[in-house]
């Protein structure tokens, strides 16, 4: 029997060894996964535990034609998801129904001539509204069409487009902004000539 076989075999037995094993083997690359839906690292690590606690307790409804990782990985993106809707139930935050797409000035060629760290992406990223953010991870990080991500979020999928094409205009804006700060220029004046 190969490893993950067993893993698996004691994880449906529940014992303890093999979840831990389980956790020790998956928690890195899925604390990455909460970190994209969270807002801070100590509620991604919330995420992580409330995700992990569920696969443990679920563990009898992974069949095996899928891979584990990829299982355990939508685990915690619904995890995710779910404590997003949550937080806005909490706050009572109203989600903007906008049924049309933006226009976008700011073109994709004008960000081709620049080179971004792996810190500069995460920072835009982060700094993204959570309702932006959200969709921006599930469309583009996570393969989820407009359709699905409308199931997901409780929202249509025209709202789905507009926030993505919203997190595009804004990334582009702020990535724009970090590359003119460092230069120490006004490239939006440059372009707009």
């Amino acid at each position: 029997m190969n490893p993950e076989a067993e893993l698996i075999k004691g994880c449906r037995e529940f014992k303890e060894s093999a979840q831990k094993n389980l956790y020790l083997k998956f928690a890195g690359k899925m604390k990455a996964v909460c970190m994209r839906y969270c807002p801070n690292e100590a509620e991604a690590e919330d995420i992580l535990h409330e995700g992990f606690i569920k696969v443990f307790v679920n563990f009898n409804k992974f069949s095996e034609s899928g891979s584990l990782e990829g299982w355990i990985k939508r685990t915690m993106i619904n995890t995710a998801i779910s404590n997003y809707k949550k937080r806005k139930k909490e706050k009572l935050e109203k989600l903007e129904d906008v049924h049309e797409d933006i226009s976008d000035p700011i073109q994709e060629e004008q960000l081709e001539e620049f080179q971004f760290s792996q810190e500069e992406l995460m920072k835009a990223l982060n700094s993204l509204p959570e309702n932006l953010n959200i969709v921006f991870n599930l469309y583009y990080l996570d393969n989820n069409s407009h359709k699905e991500i409308g199931l997901l979020l409780g929202i249509d999928e025209t709202t789905s487009r507009a926030r993505l094409s919203r997190a595009r205009k804004k990334l582009r804006e702020d990535l724009l902004q970090m590359k003119q700060s460092k230069r120490g220029f006004n490239l939006f004046k440059i372009l707009a000539k």
